[in-house]
């Protein structure tokens, strides 16, 4: 099991600069709560992000009463989604990559693209399958 910080930034609807941000300390495949006290009434995009995983958003809206937000985020190659990298992952990112069978999620896409550009292609399947081979790790 992995350890680490996990960052929670909040960005007020319209603005690239974050109103808010916190951190905590979470261990992989664990819940860990947190909360943002004082925090404007508003619309806000909630960014969770951690080292090695795909940064995941979530538009939440903050009114007068608390507001609670589950967040998941997930390994960076963890295509299908299921908390671990593996073969399936592998064979979910070559389906889509030949065409057979496309991946419609945007975080399932941000988990796909392990060499961090800006396309989902056969050059993150082969760095996905030489991670899986234990030939060459992604992080």
């Amino acid at each position: 099991i992995t350890t680490g910080t996990v960052t929670i930034k909040l960005y007020k609807s319209g603005s690239s600069t974050a109103s808010y941000t916190t951190t905590v300390s979470a261990a992989s495949g664990t819940a860990t709560a947190f909360s943002l006290n004082n925090v404007a009434a508003g619309t806000y995009t909630m960014e969770v992000s951690k080292a090695n995983h795909a940064t995941r958003k979530y538009t939440i809206t903050v009114g007068s009463s608390n507001v609670t937000q589950n967040a998941t985020i997930n390994p960076i190659g963890d295509v299908n989604l299921d908390g671990s990298v593996n073969a399936k992952d592998s064979q979910a990112l070559l389906k889509h990559v030949r065409r057979v069978e496309i991946l419609t999620d945007e975080y399932a896409l941000a988990c796909a693209n392990v060499d961090g550009n800006t396309s989902v292609n056969a050059k993150d399947s082969q760095q996905l399958l030489q991670h899986i081979k234990r030939v060459k790790p992604l992080y």
